[in-house]
């Protein structure tokens, strides 16, 4: 999924990964999960749309934080803000999960969160169903890269309970700038019709 400041897109790609690491290895130049500005997007959690969707924001001084949700728009369709008080954690219950989970398989969609503030804050995502629960730790927008190798599991099957198969391992792309460019590939791929590597404009 992709994502930017202004266009706001997201895509989904259920492919290959839940895990995304960085072409370089961004600790050694001292990077941070702290930061003032964010931009998160939620995968498919099973099936169907998630049950809950919340941020955890943890802030070590007094802050003022915003949420956008796009859900879809150009513009936020939600805002949200709060004063965090110094160590203090808000937690962001999220009222429509299908506002903020992105189900479109490898389509660019305004699906993504811009969380921002005056002060650094460590940004974490959390979704869950009765079955599965995902989290994640945010990255700041200036610890993002411009070359990652997704990994995940190999993908989960149902066949014994007569399901579909569709839970696929997965990554999402979220751009935080207008016209952004992402290359997939090169790798293997069971689509015929797609080729080792391939463009995706956002």
């Amino acid at each position: 999924m992709l994502q930017f400041k202004s266009v706001k897109a997201v895509f989904g790609i259920l492919l290959c990964a839940s895990i995304v690491w960085p072409g370089v290895i961004s600790a050694q130049k001292g990077q941070t999960s702290a930061g003032t500005d964010f931009w998160l997007s939620f995968m498919p959690n099973y099936l169907g749309p998630a049950d809950n969707i919340r941020i955890f924001i943890g802030s070590g001084t007094l802050n003022k934080v915003q949420v956008d949700v796009y859900g879809g728009s150009i513009t936020p369709l939600q805002h949200f803000t709060q004063t965090v008080q110094p160590d203090g954690i808000w937690t962001l219950t999220l009222p429509s999960t299908r506002m903020a989970e992105e189900r479109l398989q490898e389509v660019p969609e305004y699906k993504g969160i811009h969380v921002y503030s005056q002060n650094p804050i460590a940004v974490y995502g959390f979704s869950n169903v009765i079955t599965t629960t995902d989290s994640y730790l945010a990255i700041p927008t200036p610890g993002l890269g411009t070359e990652y190798y997704p990994s995940c599991f190999y993908d989960d099957s149902y066949m014994e309970y007569n399901m579909p198969d569709p839970l696929a391992g997965e990554f999402v792309i979220i751009a935080p700038y207008d016209n952004t460019m992402v290359t997939i590939g090169p790798g293997p791929d069971r689509h015929a019709d797609r080729p080792e590597r391939y463009p995706l404009a956002c």
